[in-house]
C-alpha cells in the first residue's frame, strides 16, 4: 500500500505511455511458472502529458483572433499622419510630406496618484491639435475630448517615433486607464501642445494634446489614432526558422478555410489582406507564404503589421479582394467584447519552432513516471537526459534530438496541485513469458472519476466512467538463416545476427463520458448544460461599505425645486441637511431582507447595510421647505466599471417608506465643498504630495482645525480663521471657507466635520463620518481629499444619468418594486430600466460612467433609509430587437418590447421552479444556492411580430457528443388574451448555429405555466434526418419539418460541432392583438450522452539483416471513437 505503479509493457492504446504512475492505493503481484499477474487499486494523483518534438525543434502552435490586436501601443500624432499612411507607393514604401516629418516630440502619460510621483506635472490635454494653445484655457472641461490631471514625461528609450510617417510606437502598452498625451513640433515649424514646458515641480499645467483618453470609446475623435492592424505573435525576436502563418475563415460547417474564390480562383487569405505578394526569391509572384517585409512582420518585436489599418473591415478606398458578407466591422467601431466575439470571422494561425536541448515539463513531475523516445528508441535518465522532478527541467544530452529528421516523444506525469476530481483507477496486467524475452499479456482497466460540481457546463471536466481491455505480444525470432544467407554474399562477412522483432495489439473503450443525471427532469443518462440561467444575470455592484462613500458634490439640477437649478453651487449648497451614513455594527439578519434565502450556521447569518439618517434643513428658513432640503454621498469607479453600455437595469435593495431616492451615473462633479478648487488634508511639500497622513494635516476637507458647533443647525454667527506656524484654526468653530477670505459668510456652513466613533457606544454614529482628526477610523491613516478619482484634481465636470423613485408606499413608484413583495421587515427591491432615466445633464454616455452618486430629499422631518444592495444589472443574453414578420430585419434599437431579465427563489418567493429543478445543496455549507430562470418580458408585442434575445460563446461549442436539447419553457399571460390551457396564440422558437445566415431553428406553442407541452425537446437525429431530405422546403429554400406538433428547421450550413450563438424568441400569432406577458426559461441542458465504444489494433514488424540493412512495416488502425483511459471523448 502506498504510491505505486503499474507497468504496460508495449503498449500504446491504455494510456500515454507504457506506465502508470502518480497512483495511492493497494497493488498486489503473483506468479505462477510463466505467467506474471499485477492487480491495482488507487486513487490517481498524477496528470499524464505529453510533448512532442519533431525536426529537432519543439514546436508552438496557436491561434490568435481576429478582434486581439495589440490594444494601446501603436498610436498617429494625429488625422493627417492616419490619413497619409495610405499612401503606398508601387514597391510597397510609404510616402510622406517632408513638410509634416516630426522634427521634436514629448510624449507623456497620466494614471491616477500621478500627482505623488517625481517628476510629474499638472496638465491639461485636449483632443483638438487646433486647440493645444488657447490664450486662457478653461482646464475644467472634462470629458472625452478633454483631460485634466498630473502627467510623466515618458523616456524616449521606451517607445520609438516614425518622424516621417507621424505615429509612435510604445515598448510596454499602455494599461487599462493610463492616459496616453503629446507636445511634438514638425519640419513646417507648427507646434502642437507646449514642447518648451520646464516648470517641472510648479503649479503651472502644461498643455498637450490627447492621444487616448482614459477610457476610450468609438465616438471619441482620438479613437481612430489607435492602430486596430497590429497583432503580437506571442514572443519577440522570432526565428524565422520554422516559422509559418496562415489566416482561416470561420466556415459555419465543415473545416476552417484558407482561400476565398476570386474571379472563380481560390485565393489564399494571406495575399487578400496584402501579407504575400511576393515569392521567396522576390518576384511579384505570391506563394502562399508571409512575405518577409518589415512593414509587415516584425521579428524583433514579434508583431504582425496588416497594410490596411482596419483589415477585417477594409475602406472602399482599398479596393480589397475580401468579401464584404466576411467584413467584421465590430472590431473596429464597438467595445461590447460579446458582439464583437459573436461577430469575428477570422483566426491568425501560428507555427513557430524552437530548436533547444531544455524544455520545461511544469512543477511537480512525478518521480520515475517518464517515458522518452529518440526515433522510437527509449532513453536512458542519466545517460541520454536528466530531468529535475521539482522544476520540470528537462535536458536532452543526445544530440541526435536536434537534428533536422529527429522525432523526440515525451510522456510523463505531474502531481495535481489542486485536485478537483476524484480519479479511482482498478486495473490487472498479466504477463505470460515465452521464448527469447517474447511475452503475451492483457490489460484491464477501470476508470472512476468523480467531481465536486454538482452540475456540469458544457466543456467542462465532470464525472465519467472508462472500461478498456487491451491484449498485446511482442515476439522476438532469430532467424540465423538469414544471417548465413547473408555470409553467402560476396564480400560480405559478419558476425552479427539477424532479428525479427513482431509487434501486435488491439483494445477497446467502453466509455461513459459524463455519469451526471437527473431523474427528477427525466435525464438519466447523461446531462450537461449550456445554461442553466444561474449566472445569466451580470451585476455590478457599488458597494454598501461606510468608507467607500464620501460627501457628495451639489447635485446640478433638482427640477422640483423652484430657483435652485440657476444658482451658484455655493449657494445651492445652503439647501444640504445633515446626513449620516454608516453600517450598522450589529448588520441586519439576512433573513429579514430575504427571507427564503437558505442559511444555516455554516454560513454567516447576518450582513452589512449601508444606512442613511437624514435631518432635512428648513431652506431659507422656511419650514415648508425642508421637502427640497437634500444629502448625498458619491463615490469615483476604476476604469473597469466605465463601460455599462451593456447594463440594462438599476436594481436597489433599500428599507424605508418616506423620502425619494436619486441615482446618478456619469461625470459628475467631485467639488463637496463647492468653491472650484480641490480641498485635500495632502498638502504639497516642494510641489508634491505623498499621500500620507502627515503631522498638522487631519484638518478634514475644510483644511482648518477647530470645533464643531454644539448643535445642528447652528445659525450663523461671526467666525474667521486665524492661522498659526502655517496651521489654520476656525474661530469659534471651523467653517467651510468658499470665498477664501478667513471670514465667515451667512452661506457659508459650518464645517461639522470632528470625528469620533467607539465600540462600546457602537450606537452612537452622529460623528462617523468626520473628516477632522479621524486618523483612527477604520481604512488606514490616508488623507481626506475631494480628488476621489485620483487624478491630482478636483474634477467639476457635470454629465449623468439621474434616476429617481419614492419609497413612499402610495407613491406611482411602487409599480417598479420587482422583489420582496409582503416582506415583513420593509425591504424591498427596486428595478429600474436604464432607458428611463429620469433626467440627463450634460451629455452622458453609458460608456463613460465615472462616479455614482446617491442623494436623497423630500423628508419634512428627520428620517432614514437602510440599502443593502445597489447595482447595475445586465445579462449574457442580449436583446437584439423585434421583426414585424419573419422575413423582416430586427430594429436593433427597440430593445424594450422584448427585454431580458431574472425571477429566482431568492428575490421573488412567487416563484416556483419546473418539476424536479431546486438550487444546488452546498455540500460542505449545506446551504441550497437560489434557483433561477430567464425572463422574456415582453411589453406591447404587435400582431405578427416577433422579438429575439441573444448569448453569444466565447468559443465554439460542440453539441456532437449528446443526442438531445432540451429547456424547460414557462407561459405567462396576466392579461389572458393569447395563452390559454387548450389554444394559445404565442410561438416560441429557438435557434442555434455559428452565425445569423446558419442556424437550426425549433418551433412550439406555448401554454401557461411550466406545461410539459412547454418542454423543449430537439433530437439531433430528427435534425440528421431533415439534412438528408431535402424535398421539404420553405417558400425562402430552407429545410423544415414537422415532428409531432414541434417545427425544426434548417438555414444554411450549419454544424452541431460549432455553435457559437443561441437565439430565443416570441411570436405574436393573433392577428389583431398586442401581447403583454413572460415567457420564463430555465435549464438549458444537453441530455443522452453519446456513449459510443471504440476499437484500435496495431501490428508492426522489424527485420535486421544481420547488421547490413533493416525492413520496417507498421499498420495502425482506430475507428473514431476510440480513445486512452483518461479521455473523455
Amino acid at each position: 500500500a502506498g504510491n505505486i505503479s503499474l507497468s504496460l509493457p508495449a503498449t500504446q492504446f491504455v494510456t500515454f505511455s507504457g506506465k502508470n504512475s502518480g497512483l495511492f492505493g493497494i497493488k498486489a503481484e503473483a506468479s505462477i511458472g510463466n505467467l506474471n499477474i499485477t492487480a491495482i487499486a488507487s486513487q490517481e494523483k498524477g496528470q499524464k502529458k505529453k510533448l512532442s518534438i519533431h525536426g529537432g525543434a519543439k514546436e508552438d502552435k496557436y491561434d490568435i483572433q481576429d478582434y486581439d490586436y495589440r490594444r494601446g501601443t501603436y498610436f498617429f500624432l494625429n488625422d493627417f499622419y492616419r490619413s497619409n499612411y495610405r499612401n503606398v507607393n508601387a514597391d510597397g514604401i510609404h510616402e510622406y510630406n517632408p513638410n509634416r516629418v516630426i522634427s521634436r516630440i514629448e510624449l507623456y502619460k497620466s494614471d491616477v496618484r500621478y500627482d505623488i510621483k517625481p517628476g510629474s506635472m499638472p496638465g491639461w490635454a485636449i483632443a483638438d491639435p487646433a486647440g493645444t494653445h488657447p490664450e486662457n484655457p478653461d482646464t475644467s472641461t472634462v470629458d472625452q475630448q478633454h483631460y485634466s490631471g498630473y502627467f510623466l514625461r515618458i523616456n524616449p528609450t521606451d517607445y520609438y517615433i516614425d518622424r516621417e510617417l507621424g505615429y509612435i510606437a510604445l515598448n510596454s502598452p499602455l494599461r487599462e486607464g493610463e492616459v496616453l498625451a503629446v507636445a511634438y513640433r514638425d519640419t513646417s515649424g507648427a507646434e502642437v501642445g507646449d514642447i518648451h514646458y520646464t516648470n517641472i515641480g510648479t503649479n503651472q499645467r502644461i498643455i498637450l494634446q490627447l492621444i487616448r483618453p482614459r477610457n476610450p470609446r468609438p465616438s471619441d475623435p482620438t479613437w481612430k489614432l489607435e492602430w486596430r492592424n497590429v497583432y503580437y505573435l506571442g514572443a519577440r525576436n522570432i526565428n524565422k526558422d520554422g516559422f509559418n502563418l496562415k489566416i482561416f475563415y470561420k466556415a459555419s460547417s465543415g473545416p476552417d478555410q484558407e482561400t476565398q474564390t476570386v474571379d472563380g480562383k481560390p485565393v489564399s487569405y494571406l495575399q487578400i489582406f496584402g501579407l504575400d505578394k511576393r515569392d521567396l526569391n522576390g518576384n511579384p509572384k505570391p506563394d502562399n507564404i508571409l512575405d518577409d517585409n518589415p512593414n509587415i512582420i516584425n521579428w524583433a518585436r514579434g508583431e504582425l503589421i496588416f497594410p490596411s489599418l482596419t483589415p477585417f473591415a477594409p475602406a472602399k478606398i482599398e479596393n480589397s479582394l475580401l468579401d464584404s458578407t466576411k467584413y467584421v466591422r465590430a472590431i473596429y467601431d464597438t467595445t461590447n467584447s460579446q458582439y464583437i466575439t459573436s461577430k469575428s470571422n477570422f483566426y491568425i494561425s501560428v507555427k513557430a519552432k524552437i530548436r533547444q536541448p531544455n524544455y520545461n515539463l511544469g512543477f511537480n513531475v512525478i518521480e520515475n513516471s517518464e517515458r522518452i523516445t529518440l526515433n522510437n528508441r527509449q532513453l536512458v535518465k542519466g545517460v541520454d537526459y536528466i530531468i529535475d522532478y521539482f522544476s520540470g527541467s528537462l535536458t536532452i544530452l543526445d544530440e541526435q534530438a536536434t537534428d533536422p529528421n529527429a522525432s523526440l516523444n515525451i510522456t510523463y506525469e505531474s502531481n495535481q496541485l489542486f485536485q478537483i476530481n476524484r480519479k479511482t483507477l482498478l486495473g490487472m496486467r498479466w504477463n505470460y513469458a515465452l521464448f527469447n524475452n517474447s511475452f503475451i499479456g492483457g490489460t484491464f482497466l477501470y476508470l472512476n472519476q468523480s467531481t465536486i460540481d454538482q452540475k456540469i457546463r458544457l466543456g467542462q471536466s465532470g464525472p465519467m466512467m472508462n472500461f478498456i481491455w487491451d491484449l498485446n505480444s511482442k515476439l522476438n525470432f532469430t532467424p540465423n538463416f538469414l544471417t548465413k544467407a547473408i555470409n553467402a554474399l560476396p564480400i560480405v562477412q559478419t558476425r552479427e545476427p539477424s532479428t525479427l522483432k513482431i509487434e501486435g495489439e488491439v483494445a477497446q473503450v467502453i466509455p461513459n463520458p459524463n455519469k451526471q443525471n437527473n431523474p427528477k427532469t427525466g435525464d438519466k443518462n447523461g446531462v450537461a448544460y449550456m445554461d442553466d440561467f444561474e449566472g445569466s444575470k451580470r451585476e455590478t455592484p457599488f458597494g454598501i461599505m461606510r468608507r467607500a462613500w464620501k460627501t457628495s458634490s451639489v447635485p446640478a439640477s433638482i427640477p422640483d425645486f423652484f430657483g435652485y437649478n440657476n444658482l451658484p453651487d455655493s449657494l445651492k449648497n445652503t439647501s444640504r441637511g445633515h446626513l449620516i451614513w454608516y453600517n450598522p455594527y450589529q448588520q441586519v439578519a439576512i433573513k429579514e431582507i430575504w427571507p427564503d434565502r437558505d442559511v444555516n450556521p455554516n454560513v454567516p447569518q447576518r450582513v452589512h447595510v449601508l444606512t442613511m439618517e437624514f435631518q432635512p434643513l428648513a431652506v431659507n428658513g422656511d419650514p415648508g421647505k425642508k421637502i427640497y432640503s437634500w444629502g448625498g454621498v458619491e463615490q469615483a469607479l476604476s476604469s473597469g466599471y466605465a463601460d455599462q453600455s451593456q447594463s440594462k437595469y438599476l436594481e436597489v435593495w433599500v428599507k424605508g417608506d418616506t423620502g425619494r431616492i436619486h441615482v446618478d451615473f456619469g461625470q459628475i462633479s467631485e467639488d463637496a465643498i463647492p468653491n472650484g478648487r480641490l480641498n485635500t488634508e495632502d498638502k504639497k511639500v516642494n510641489g508634491i504630495r505623498n499621500d500620507i497622513l502627515d503631522n498638522n494635516e487631519d484638518t478634514g476637507l475644510d483644511g482648518m482645525f477647530g470645533p464643531d458647533p454644539p448643535d445642528w443647525p447652528h445659525p450663523h454667527e461671526p467666525a474667521h480663521v486665524v492661522i498659526s506656524n502655517g496651521v489654520k484654526r476656525g474661530v469659534p468653530y471651523d467653517f467651510w471657507d468658499l470665498n477664501n477670505d478667513g471670514i465667515k459668510e451667512p452661506y457659508e456652513p459650518w464645517s461639522y466635520d470632528d470625528w469620533h466613533y467607539s465600540q462600546q457606544k457602537f450606537y452612537d454614529y452622529r460623528h462617523i463620518n468626520g473628516t477632522e482628526n479621524n486618523k483612527n477610523d477604520e481604512g488606514g491613516r490616508f488623507p481626506d481629499t475631494e480628488d476621489l478619482n485620483q487624478n491630482g484634481d478636483v474634477d467639476l465636470q457635470n454629465s449623468y444619468f439621474e434616476f429617481t423613485f419614492s419609497l413612499d408606499k402610495s407613491s406611482p413608484d411602487t409599480a417598479l418594486i420587482a422583489g420582496g413583495h409582503g416582506n415583513e421587515y420593509g425591504w424591498r427591491m427596486y428595478r429600474i430600466p436604464l432607458q428611463n432615466s429620469t433626467m440627463k445633464v450634460g451629455n452622458p454616455q453609458w460608456t463613460n460612467i465615472e462616479y455614482v452618486r446617491i442623494w436623497i430629499d423630500r423628508f419634512d422631518k428627520p428620517g432614514g433609509l437602510s440599502i443593502a444592495e445597489i447595482n447595475l444589472v445586465g445579462s449574457d443574453w442580449k436583446e437584439r430587437g423585434v421583426a414585424i414578420s419573419d422575413s423582416s430585419e430586427y430594429d436593433a434599437k427597440d430593445d424594450s418590447t422584448v427585454a431580458v431579465t431574472v425571477i429566482n427563489t431568492h428575490d421573488n418567493p412567487e416563484y416556483t421552479p419546473p418539476p424536479g429543478v431546486e438550487g444546488v445543496r452546498d455540500r460542505i455549507t449545506q446551504v441550497r444556492s437560489k434557483e433561477q430562470a430567464l425572463v422574456l418580458k415582453i411589453t406591447d408585442l404587435a400582431p405578427g411580430s416577433n422579438g429575439i434575445i441573444q448569448k453569444t460563446f466565447f468559443k465554439s461549442q460542440s453539441l456532437i457528443n449528446y443526442n438531445k436539447l432540451k429547456m424547460f419553457v414557462y407561459g405567462k399571460d396576466p392579461y389572458a388574451t393569447h395563452i390559454f390551457k387548450d389554444s394559445t396564440k404565442i410561438e416560441f422558437f429557438f435557434k442555434f448555429g455559428s452565425d445569423e445566415n446558419n442556424y437550426y431553428e425549433f418551433r412550439e406553442k406555448v401554454y401557461p405555466g411550466w406545461d410539459r407541452r412547454n418542454e423543449m425537446v430537439i433530437d439531433f437525429e430528427d435534425l440528421t434526418g431533415l439534412k438528408l431530405d431535402s424535398t421539404h422546403v420553405d417558400i425562402y429554400g430552407n429545410l423544415i419539418r414537422t415532428v409531432k406538433g414541434k417545427e425544426y428547421r434548417i438555414v444554411g450550413r450549419p454544424s452541431l460541432t460549432n455553435i457559437r450563438q443561441v437565439t430565443v424568441g416570441v411570436e405574436n400569432l393573433d392577428a389583431g392583438r398586442f401581447f403583454t406577458g413572460e415567457i420564463w426559461l430555465d435549464e438549458l441542458r444537453l441530455v443522452d450522452v453519446k456513449k459510443n465504444k471504440g476499437m484500435a489494433m496495431r501490428l508492426r514488424g522489424d527485420l535486421s539483416l544481420a547488421g547490413v540493412g533493416s525492413i520496417n512495416a507498421n499498420i495502425t488502425k482506430r475507428s473514431a471513437d476510440f480513445h486512452t483511459i483518461n479521455d473523455r471523448f
